[in-house]
């Protein structure tokens, strides 16, 4: 910034410190939460188990006639075949990324892994591809993807707990 040197100029530097503030505050917090995430440690099994939350398998269903003539529904310990039809390439592809992307795999075994991962899978493999751009902008604009990201950690905390 320039300013001209008379006496109302010493206003303008005041804003600038202010904004500077507000610029290393910002990235004090950034880094204490890197540092939160890439300390808080994830093994595989764990991340597993938040896959099968993040995207779960309906049981399957069966009925029948009781012997009172009412008409029953129950679950069976099996999976839903149309369930699993749609959950499991879900979980195939996060799991791909966790293991073996390189997005992911400097932070794997991590919190900020798992972000990673969540993250890269819902930007750029959840979704159709037709309007890919507008949907990952509109959700860093409204503030959807820090909600998606803060739901997964939320997981995760039940998951590693």
């Amino acid at each position: 910034m320039r300013f001209r040197h008379y006496g109302s100029s010493l206003s303008g530097i005041a804003s600038v410190r202010e904004a500077l503030e507000i610029v290393y505050s910002t990235g004090d917090a950034m880094m204490e939460e890197l540092n939160r995430l890439t300390s808080w440690k994830v093994s595989d099994n764990q991340f597993d188990n938040l896959v099968k939350e993040l995207f779960p398998i309906n049981l399957a269903e069966v009925t029948f006639i009781d012997d009172n003539g009412n008409k029953v529904t129950k679950q069976i310990d099996q999976q839903d075949t149309r369930s699993a039809g749609k959950q499991n390439p879900k979980r195939e592809l996060l799991n791909g990324l966790w293991r073996e992307d390189p997005r992911v795999a400097p932070w794997k075994n991590t919190a900020l892994g798992v972000v990673q991962a969540t993250t890269t899978y819902h930007q750029h493999f959840s979704g159709s591809d037709k309007n890919r751009y507008n949907r990952n902008y509109t959700r860093l604009l409204s503030n959807q993807q820090s909600e998606y990201d803060k739901m997964v950690l939320d997981k995760l905390a039940l998951v590693t707990a």
